[in-house]
């Protein structure tokens, strides 16, 4: 009888065979791993005889928080809610914080990265909006790309404008 939760664990290990395959049978139980928290499952990988955690390439890995925080803090910053209310709101530290989004934005990154290849784009408008972070002497650029059609937002980019950064976002929606 295969446990449920273990179908949704891929091994990690690049050489592995079954690297990134869910449900391939090739992952069981292996025991458990002190945490500041209690205790984590660890499971192995028969295909490629390494032990990793249940949590190995998600956002949560290494999370010393719950994974309903986390959701939450990335839940209520998707709504508007600057980092430091965010903070106190949850009872962690603004940095702490501030790892979590940026967590998140990578996850969001992969995924727009692999889910969007191929995809056809009808009408599509580049631009760019300039904006000030923590001072008004630090002036910083978003462009931002958009399908008119499907709504969907293929690349955007923040930083100075320069023509490199020009260059590198067009180069990225391109590649979208």
């Amino acid at each position: 009888m295969s446990n449920p939760a273990l179908a949704r664990v891929a091994c990690p290990n690049g050489a592995c065979e079954q690297h990134g395959r869910r449900d391939a049978g090739n992952v069981v139980l292996h025991g458990y791993s002190k945490v500041k928290g209690g205790m984590r499952r660890r499971v192995r990988c028969t295909a490629g005889n390494v032990t990793f955690g249940t949590r190995t390439g998600t956002p949560y890995q290494r999370l010393q928080h719950s994974m309903a925080r986390f959701d939450r803090a990335v839940a209520l910053s998707v709504e508007g809610v600057n980092k430091s209310a965010i903070a106190r709101l949850e009872g962690v530290s603004w940095s702490t914080v501030a790892r979590w989004l940026e967590r998140a934005a990578a996850l969001a990154r992969r995924f727009n990265a692999k889910h969007l290849r191929g995809h056809a784009l009808v009408e599509l408008q580049l631009d760019e909006m300039n904006t000030f972070l923590q001072s008004r002497k630090k002036q910083t650029w978003v462009f931002a790309s958009i399908d008119v059609w499907s709504r969907l937002w293929p690349a955007t980019l923040v930083g100075s404008r320069t023509y490199r950064n020009t260059r590198r976002f067009v180069r990225s929606v391109a590649d979208a």
